[in-house]
């Protein structure tokens, strides 16, 4: 009869921390990613804004376009500052999470 060998608390305990942590910075990349393309798109739509005349119906929609993505990229910066509130200081960046992915 084989003897089974017992789970090893402490090593369960470190492989459920890096997986909390690997999931963890996958959020925050995700998040990262988010507001930056949010960022590219806001700033694509005040380009365009631009160049139609003002106080014309054209204007107006995009107006509307960029106070809503405004606000998007707001919350969205809401949870990305919750997300880093729950991190332990270390070394590794966002930047670190893309090139480990």
């Amino acid at each position: 009869m084989q003897r089974r060998e017992r789970p090893n608390p402490a090593g369960h305990e470190l492989f459920d921390a890096s997986t909390r942590v690997r999931r963890e910075s996958e959020r925050l990349r995700a998040v990262s990613d988010h507001i930056i393309a949010a960022v590219d798109a806001l700033r694509d739509l005040e380009l365009r804004a631009r160049k139609v005349p003002v106080g014309s119906a054209e204007f107006e929609r995009l107006s509307n376009e960029i106070a809503a993505a405004s606000r998007d990229i707001f919350r969205m910066a809401g949870e990305q500052s919750v997300l880093a509130s729950e991190y332990e200081p270390a070394d590794a960046t966002i930047d670190d999470a893309d090139e480990g992915a």
